[in-house]
């Protein structure tokens, strides 16, 4: 019995000096570097994190993390980052009260699981951001890259506007495969605040012997900020689709929606000649509802105009 109590006391001082060493940057990151086995866990409450926020479980049964401090001039902050390669990271925000004092100002988790997660600071005008791009969706077949936008002026670092920069699902020859890309391309700050993306995507069929290419479309998107601080879809200055979002953003795309946005390449495949591309679609369209792209299609494919 004298172990578990020797054990339970090892825990708690631990636990202290891992809260006492959280109360600044660089404090937490000597405290890193210094151990190897670290709980956590245990610092949430005291920081008012919630762990279902925190998706980081690293330092522990001997795998070390490393760490990096970003500093911020204005205002004047310092981010913890955290790092266990491969399995998780996270970012822990001090904002600087004082010569000596720090205030606890949120914490970032994004989800590793296929690339390790990349990080930059930009400026949005006179603001400073940080964007970490990290795993979006994974799975069989399935991986993207989602760009996480937290602004370092506001009272936490929970993001206020996220994009997939760029993936794939592939349906390995069952159905549409696509691969997605987007970039930022402007910033506008007048009269508000305004992220202009180019994105665009290209679809694909991964049969066999041959992968078909079934064209390609693009769109600009605008994201406008909001009362409540955050980013969302502009469909009044956006050249894209008001079902953007489904297209560049989720996994589901029904038959009846690739035909209706893929419409014009379809058209010049059912109206040429013959060969792979207009095989594929004549066998394509008997598995799609009768829509007015269907039925367009069909009238292609007999030779009605």
């Amino acid at each position: 019995m004298i172990w578990f109590f020797f054990f339970a006391a090892a825990l708690a001082y631990a636990q202290d000096e891992l809260t006492t060493a959280a109360k600044s940057p660089y404090d937490l990151a000597q405290y890193v570097e210094n151990h190897r086995d670290i709980t956590w866990g245990s610092l949430w409450p005291t920081l008012g994190v919630k762990s279902d926020d925190v998706l980081f479980g690293g330092c522990d049964h001997g795998r070390a993390c490393s760490v990096e401090l970003i500093t911020v001039l204005g205002p004047r902050q310092t981010i913890v980052r955290v790092s266990q390669p491969g399995l998780a990271e996270m970012y822990l925000r001090f904002l600087e009260t004082g010569a000596t004092q720090w205030q606890f100002a949120g914490l970032f988790s994004p989800y590793v699981k296929y690339f390790e997660p990349r990080h930059e600071l930009v400026k949005f005008g006179k603001k400073p951001f940080l964007l970490v791009t990290g795993q979006g969706y994974s799975g069989s077949g399935v991986s993207t890259e989602l760009q996480s936008w937290m602004d370092l002026t506001g009272s936490d670092l929970k993001p206020v506007f996220r994009f997939t920069r760029k993936g794939y699902i592939s349906m390995n020859g069952f159905d549409v495969s696509r691969e997605v890309y987007a970039n930022v391309i402007s910033l506008e700050t007048e009269p508000d605040e305004r992220i202009t993306i180019a994105r665009g995507v290209r679809f694909i069929f991964e049969g066999s012997p041959k992968v078909l290419s079934l064209g390609m479309i693009s769109g600009r998107s605008v994201y406008t900020r909001q009362p409540d601080g955050k980013f969302a879809f502009d469909p009044i200055h956006s050249a894209a689709p008001a079902e953007a979002e489904e297209l560049y953003e989720h996994l589901e795309l029904t038959h009846e929606d690739f035909l209706r946005y893929d419409i014009e390449h379809l058209k010049r495949f059912a109206s040429g000649p013959d060969g792979p591309e207009k095989r594929w679609l004549r066998k394509f369209l008997t598995e799609c509802e009768n829509t007015a792209e269907k039925r367009a299609l069909e009238a292609l494919l007999s030779g009605k105009r």
